[in-house]
């Protein structure tokens, strides 16, 4: 097991959570970086994930944990966009949100006392 710090982004190939990832290397922390299309050259270990999915978003937990032997944080950053009239906003693209947004921050990992 390392002694060195261990989280897991979600979101991490690009923008805000890609910014995160590269902040908390640079601190000296071991990051997954989660995300659907993962950066392969980093920053962090890059590890693929569809987070709309409970499955998907406990391996990411256990791959962190199997690579780093623990995990002190977890930033649920991960997210999607559509802008477009309420009347032309696709059923499904607001199911991929919704799963995206709820489903992975209620399957991030548990600490004493809350969930």
């Amino acid at each position: 097991m390392s002694e060195r710090k261990a989280a897991l982004v979600t979101g991490a190939a690009s923008g805000i959570g890609r910014a995160i990832a590269v902040r908390l290397t640079e601190a000296g922390m071991d990051v997954l970086s989660v995300d659907l299309e993962p950066d392969p050259d980093g920053p962090g270990i890059p590890h693929h994930a569809d987070l709309t999915s409970a499955a998907d978003n406990a391996a990411a937990v256990s791959a962190a944990l199997e690579r780093f032997g623990r995990l002190d944080l977890v930033v649920p950053n991960a997210g999607v966009q559509h802008v477009s009239p309420i009347e032309e906003f696709p059923l499904e693209r607001w199911e991929t949100i919704v799963a995206l947004l709820l489903t992975s921050r209620s399957c991030s990992p548990s600490t004493p006392g809350r969930r």
